[in-house]
C-alpha cells in the first residue's frame, strides 16, 4: 500500500469531484457521509487551476491554452501529460522530490527475523517504531495520519510536509518514499568507495557496491 496521508488527501479530493458531477446535493452527502469539509474542498479545486496554469505558461502542457484550464480544470489536460499518475512509486518520487529535505528515517526494532526457510521481513506493531530527522532528532506522527498505525514499513524512509509542535514533536502528513528517490531528487549524493556507501545531506546513508553507486550519478 502507499502508506501515504498525500496519497489519501488526493483520492479523497477525487471521490469528492465525482460525487460533485451530480450536483451540490450529493457532494454535501458525501462530506457529511465521510466527515469531510465541504468547503475545504471547494478550495482545493481552484488551487489545482492556478498550479495548473503555472504549468502552461511554464511550457510544461504544450498546446493547453491558460483559458482551457481556467473553465475545464484537470479535465483539459491530455492523457499524455498524465500517464504516470497511476504508478505509485512515480508519484512517491514526486512527492519526495517537492518536500526535501523534509525526510524522516524510521527506525524498528526487528527488521529481518531467520526461518528455516531464510529471512523474511519482520513484523512489528507501530508503538516499537522511531522515527528521527536530521535537525530535531526523534518525532511522532500525528494520530489523524494514516501512517499513525503502521506497524510494517517497504522503506527506511518517509518525507513530510510540516512537524508542528504541541505535547510533542508532531509530523503531519507523511508518505513512504523509496531510497532511489532520495538518491535522485535529493542532494547530491557522497560516494564513499571504501565503505560502499553513499551519503545524502550528510546524514542518510546507503549501503551500496561502487557499481551502483557510478549509476546513481550518471542518472541524475
Amino acid at each position: 500500500t502507499a502508506k501515504s496521508d498525500h496519497l489519501t488527501f488526493y483520492n479523497v479530493f477525487l471521490a469528492y469531484e465525482e460525487a460533485a458531477k451530480e450536483g451540490q446535493g450529493a457532494a454535501k452527502r458525501f462530506c457529511t457521509r465521510n466527515f469531510l469539509s465541504i468547503s475545504t474542498l471547494r478550495t482545493i479545486g481552484p488551487t489545482v487551476g492556478q498550479y495548473l496554469q503555472a504549468l502552461s505558461e511554464s511550457g510544461f502542457l504544450p498546446g493547453v491554452s491558460a483559458s482551457v484550464l481556467r473553465s475545464r480544470g484537470s479535465d483539459a489536460v491530455p492523457k499524455q501529460f498524465n500517464r504516470n499518475a497511476n504508478i505509485e512509486r512515480v508519484v512517491q518520487a514526486v512527492i519526495a522530490a517537492g518536500l526535501y529535505p523534509n525526510i524522516l528515517k524510521l527506525k524498528a526494532p526487528k527488521l529481518m527475523i531467520k526461518t528455516a526457510h531464510g529471512a523474511i521481513q519482520a513484523e512489528n506493531t507501530a508503538r516499537e517504531l522511531k522515527f528521527y530527522t536530521k535537525d530535531k532528532g526523534r518525532v511522532f506522527l500525528h494520530p489523524r495520519s494514516v501512517n499513525f498505525s503502521q506497524g510494517n514499513y517497504e522503506s527506511s524512509w518517509l518525507a513530510y510536509s510540516q512537524i508542528v509542535q504541541t505535547s510533542k514533536m508532531y509530523v503531519h502528513d507523511s508518505t513512504q518514499i523509496t531510497p532511489y528517490s532520495i538518491l535522485l531528487f535529493g542532494d547530491p549524493p557522497e560516494i564513499e568507495v571504501q565503505r560502499q556507501a553513499i551519503t545524502v545531506d550528510k546524514w542518510i546513508r546507503f549501503s551500496a557496491p561502487g557499481r551502483i553507486a557510478v549509476l546513481v550519478r550518471a542518472l541524475r
